[in-house]
């Protein structure tokens, strides 16, 4: 089963339908949305970065159901493994990050990955086996678990 980067949204929650439902032990592709939805590319430039939307939250795929599973099951999720796109980015993007008040100014290095290693125009002279970050993984809270999160802010 496949489930794309269409399938996606910002926030874990119950009211989410399911994009997919699968049994225990069934497989499931997913082309995950990267941590910046899709508004960088290998063409992008160092303006671009400080044109992001940062509002929207931390892009999400799925949700999928799981057959058989109940609220306070733990789920056992095996990861069989990655595959790269043959391009990536790390930006500064201003007023943004722990470090934004020693960078103010947009900064783009665009990756090209080749051969088991990514290099950049930006980085001459630099090349670095490609990191996949697997992002983040949950599940989706009660009702309840929301209720008590909303009255502790």
């Amino acid at each position: 089963m496949r489930v794309g980067p269409e399938n996606g949204h910002n926030r874990w929650h119950p009211d989410l339908l399911p994009v997919a439902r699968v049994r225990p032990g069934d497989t499931v592709t997913l082309e995950t949305r990267d941590g910046l939805d899709a508004q960088l590319g290998p063409d992008s430039t160092h303006e671009d970065c400080a044109r992001l939307s940062l509002g929207a939250g931390h892009p999400l795929t799925g949700p999928i159901h799981v057959e058989g599973a109940e609220p306070g099951d733990l789920l056992a999720v095996e990861i069989l493994g990655y595959e790269t796109a043959d391009w990536g980015t790390s930006a500064v993007i201003p007023g943004f990050g722990f470090l934004a008040d020693l960078f103010p100014d947009p900064f783009l290095v665009r990756w090209s990955v080749e051969d088991g290693k990514a290099r950049s125009p930006e980085l001459p002279g630099v090349a670095v086996p490609p990191v996949v970050h697997a992002g983040v993984m949950g599940v989706a809270p009660s009702r309840e678990l929301m209720a008590r999160q909303r009255a502790r802010e």
